[in-house]
């Protein structure tokens, strides 16, 4: 395990951890990481390639994108593109260095199948939604159709995964106004999960419950039902401990919203068609009021 600091522009310290696991792909899943290594060798010789031709022809040093090959070689979409962009990075870092001091680094050479270890480098990019790339309760979320590849990990960070479950089911069972509430946030916090700055959708129930049918357009892009957010974060090792409905001033527990929306009858397709049926009398209904009102 390896770890580097660095300093943030607030001034606090940020740590960097690197682990080292063991994964145990499925076949599937091996069967990309042996495409992706292939593709990461390809790329990288196929640049390199390019760009002894181009300084021969030029005097001029350049290396192409990896964009450049992909009509050529159209199985390079198959593999995450990021671990492609990162080929390219680290061969122009190789000559950067090789122009600075070429008598300690020497010349990038070509790569061949039977030399040393494959490898490829993912870059993980973290979003408000979330990282491209983190670990779930038994493996890892890699990029490239978010399979989840098992992996043995260190006792000492199944615990700390413990620890933070424990806490996020605390926090599940209080509301937001409760003593604890806060001080249970804080230490989530502390431990590095994140929370949602913003409101993230519209609830669905409240859009088919007030047959607000008419704000669905290009602004508001997500409707979501909190049912179907906690299967879809479940699917992925996430757990859903708190929820902030701004119609309301009290608001209540995750488990509360739940319930709610089942009796509701989120999960039963007859809400949906009755909700149709009901769009379908509101037009109508619009509709009439037209012609109505020019005859005044």
């Amino acid at each position: 395990m390896a770890w580097k600091k660095r300093s943030a522009a607030d001034g606090m310290t940020v740590q960097y951890t690197t682990l080292k696991v063991r994964l145990y792909p499925t076949p599937a899943q091996a069967e990309l990481f042996e495409k992706t290594f292939g593709c990461c060798r390809y790329i990288w010789n196929r640049m390199l390639a390019d760009e002894q031709r181009f300084y021969l022809e030029t005097d001029k040093h350049f290396i192409p994108t990896p964009a450049k090959y992909k009509k050529e070689a159209p199985f390079l979409a198959e593999v995450d593109n990021q671990a492609l962009i990162q080929e390219h990075n680290k061969l122009s870092q190789t000559f950067r260095v090789f122009f600075k001091s070429p008598e300690t680094f020497g010349y990038p050479n070509f790569k061949r199948k039977k030399d040393g270890k494959d490898s490829f480098t993912a870059c993980n990019h973290v979003f408000e939604s979330g990282p491209t790339i983190y670990t779930t309760r038994d493996g890892i979320r890699m990029t490239k159709a978010g399979i989840i590849v098992k992996a043995k990990f260190p006792q000492w960070l199944k615990d700390s995964q413990a620890k933070l479950a424990r806490l996020q089911q605390k926090l599940s069972r209080m509301g937001p106004g409760s003593k604890n509430y806060q001080e249970t946030i804080q230490k989530l916090r502390q431990k590095g999960i994140p929370q949602a700055a913003r409101p993230v959708g519209r609830r669905l129930m409240r859009l088919i419950e007030h047959s607000q049918f008419d704000t669905i357009y290009h602004e508001h892009f997500h409707y979501l039902s909190l049912t179907i957010v906690q299967t879809i974060f479940r699917a992925h090792g996430l757990e859903i401990y708190n929820m902030e409905e701004l119609v309301f001033t009290d608001v209540p527990s995750v488990s509360q919203l739940l319930m709610q929306e089942e009796k509701f009858g989120l999960k039963d397709i007859q809400t949906y068609t009755s909700f149709t049926k009901q769009m379908q009398e509101i037009k109508l209904d619009a509709l009439q009021l037209f012609p109505d009102a020019a005859a005044f």
